[in-house]
């Protein structure tokens, strides 16, 4: 038989399709590209527009920043202390956010932060130089009880709370605890044993009855082979026993699980709670010396009260950034 021949009709209409082909897949890679320039532009839109917002907001804090530093000149003749305390965390988070000359493009803004800087350091020096070493100590201290220990004493207070209320139900801890673990072994003992003795007992007494030899019309067997085996039947009536015997005792031993876990579930989480904690507490508690809560309580609203002592009522003098 000869091989058949291709029409030219048909040569035209593979050309005719593979330029076609050729043609969609030129379009596909033009509008990947052209979805790929519009992505990458929209993106540095929206970096450009982040940008002029932050410069907003940089501008805004160099204005706050010189009206801060007005209500300084103010404030510290009357409350040195409190005047560098506030000055010096403003300076910390100043160089935090970022605020430098080195940030900015516009000469009119680095001025403006380079005044900054000169200001904050110079009023700094001034009221350090109208402070004793004591007075130092004691702004230093505020510093540290306002941005620090506050903090740690209110955390310090709760930890050592939850400590206390642990210690008063850890004797019931430990005397549930055996109690429960016992219960639970004794349960997962009796259904393993139990169960696995009436499997076996029963597929023994299933496999001596031999193959099927009769169905009903239901497709149920209805005659094994060795239906009226003795042993197949003392094995399956041994089996069924010991499942039967085995919920009597099983099921009461679950139940005892049950009650001592209602006891031991909720006193096992606050271990595991308490002990997580252990690090952390045992940490703050070293560092200042406290081992109650009532005492970190009292250390805490002292030190506050203090600081409080040492700063303005009035509000022309009261220093908010």
């Amino acid at each position: 038989m000869s091989r058949p021949q291709a029409s030219w009709a048909d040569i035209a209409n593979v050309g005719s399709n593979l330029y076609q082909n050729r043609q969609l897949a030129n379009q596909s890679r033009v509008l990947e590209q052209q979805n790929q320039m519009m992505q990458q532009q929209l993106l540095m839109q929206q970096i450009e527009q982040m940008n002029r917002e932050l410069l907003i907001e940089k501008r805004k804090m160099l204005m706050r920043l010189h009206q801060f530093l007005d209500k300084v000149d103010r404030t510290h003749p009357h409350f040195p202390e409190y005047a560098w305390m506030m000055l010096d965390i403003v300076n910390d988070q100043n160089q935090i956010v970022g605020l430098s000359a080195s940030e900015f493009e516009e000469v009119a803004d680095m001025e403006k932060a380079n005044q900054i800087q000169t200001r904050i350091y110079d009023t700094k020096v001034l009221i350090m130089s109208n402070l004793s070493h004591e007075r130092q100590n004691y702004a230093a201290r505020m510093k540290s009880i306002v941005m620090t220990e506050e903090d740690e004493l209110e955390r310090l207070e709760y930890l050592l709370d939850g400590f206390e209320n642990w210690n008063e139900v850890a004797p019931q801890y430990e005397e549930i605890k055996p109690i429960h673990e016992r219960n639970k072994k004794t349960a997962i003992k009796v259904w393993a044993i139990g169960l696995v003795i009436a499997l076996a007992l029963l597929g023994g007494g299933a496999g001596l009855l031999g193959e099927c030899v009769e169905y009903d019309a239901e497709g149920v067997c209805d005659t094994y082979e060795n239906d009226g085996s003795i042993i197949a039947g003392v094995f399956m009536l041994l089996g069924f026993f010991t499942f039967i015997a085995t919920l009597i005792v099983g099921i009461p031993k679950s139940l005892a699980v049950s009650k001592s876990g209602k006891i031991f579930n909720p006193l096992s989480v606050q271990f595991k709670f308490i002990s997580n904690q252990s690090l952390e507490r045992d940490s703050l508690s070293s560092k200042h010396s406290i081992s109650t809560s009532h005492d970190a309580g009292q250390m805490r609203t002292s030190l506050v009260n203090w600081v409080d002592s040492m700063s303005p009522k009035d509000p022309n003098f009261i220093l908010e950034l």
